[in-house]
């Protein structure tokens, strides 16, 4: 029991639970099954032993983290409009954020400013113009915390995303865990880590990537964000690219200085 109470605390253990019970919610052929509230195990957990010394454990369900309607926007959802409310200005412009693709290995591959909003159609833009330049490889997977929003745009307009229709699009573990509703069918269906083998590490219980690391090199950037803010554009532009340059050179080195070989590339061999 004490095991099972540890390996539920796993990521890769949560996550392909979810999965399953979303499968079970809603198969592809045939009526969907009704499933017990009482079988979900988003609420807490408690052990409590018998009069006979038997230990049970008991759990209380969270209410709020199931039984959701999939019309209703998942509450990761970032605001086309930006998070600025309309008002006059009478001073300098300012960006909304800076953009970063980040290689599993910790390798910056390409910066973008977003000046109004964080919305998941300039994203799509972003990773496309990206990987669309001469000599570029196309990525097989994509990881991004609003992934489940930009998978929709993609399956809702084909014609227009093409690019993306062989390209894994799930929700950084973290993000999937924590700022996802398990209710969310939509998510639970396209965006689980957990539906993809590929990424899990040979005991199927571990990660094989960090699908982190894109936050994590986000710290990093942050600490500059009080060197840029009074910046123009042209030193704005110049300053952190040489950083991120620098960044790139001390991240290859560390890669292979531990052995390994960031220079080379794997040829590629799922498709979706």
């Amino acid at each position: 029991m004490k095991r099972l109470h540890y390996e539920r605390g796993r990521a890769a253990f949560t996550l392909w639970d979810r999965l399953q019970k979303h499968r079970l919610a809603h198969p592809r052929d045939g009526a969907p099954p009704v499933v017990d509230p009482e079988d979900d195990d988003e609420g807490e957990e408690w052990f409590e032993s018998d009069a006979n010394g038997n230990v049970k454990i008991h759990r209380d369900i969270n209410s709020g983290s199931i039984g959701l309607d999939d019309s209703v926007p998942c509450e990761a959802t970032k605001s086309d409009t930006g998070n600025n409310k309309f008002k006059a200005l009478f001073g300098g412009s300012r960006t909304h954020n800076e953009q970063i693709l980040v290689r599993s290995c910790g390798v910056i591959v390409s910066r973008a400013t977003f000046y109004n909003a964080e919305a998941v159609s300039n994203v799509l833009l972003f990773v496309q113009k990206t990987f669309s330049v001469p000599r570029a490889f196309k990525p097989e997977h994509f990881i991004y915390d609003t992934n489940c929003n930009a998978k929709q745009q993609v399956l809702a307009r084909p014609e227009e995303w093409s690019w993306f229709l062989d390209v894994g699009m799930t929700v950084d573990v973290f993000h999937f865990l924590h700022k996802h509703k398990v209710g969310h069918e939509f998510c639970q269906e396209h965006c689980n880590p957990a539906d993809h083998p590929e990424l899990m590490g040979p005991d199927g219980r571990t990660w094989f990537f960090n699908t982190s690391i894109a936050e994590q090199t986000n710290v990093w950037l942050g600490g500059y964000h009080s060197i840029c803010r009074e910046m123009l554009p042209a030193k704005y532009n110049f300053f952190l690219d040489e950083m991120i340059r620098l960044h790139i050179e001390l991240t290859v080195a560390k890669l292979a200085a531990d052995g390994q070989n960031p220079r080379r590339r794997v040829a590629r061999t799922t498709s979706f």
